[in-house]
């Protein structure tokens, strides 16, 4: 497997887990997702979130370079 594409999955995975710790779904899949303001989010989730958003960037990136 190409390491852009490993990085792509593990960002995409960082997303999905502080959305679901964001959203009450850690125990478990929970169906009202209850959506808070973007303001009440704890800080560490913002930066999970935008740490997976840069790893998945910058693997989407890596895996576009090479294409060349």
């Amino acid at each position: 497997m190409k390491p852009g594409m490993i990085l792509v999955l593990v960002g995409a995975a960082l997303v999905v887990c502080a959305l679901m710790d964001v959203f009450g779904m850690s125990h478990g899949i929970n169906l009202d997702l209850g959506f808070k303001k973007f303001s009440e989010w704890p800080p560490e989730r913002w930066g999970l979130l935008g740490a997976g958003a840069a790893v998945a960037i910058l693997g989407a990136w890596s895996l576009k370079g090479k294409g060349r």
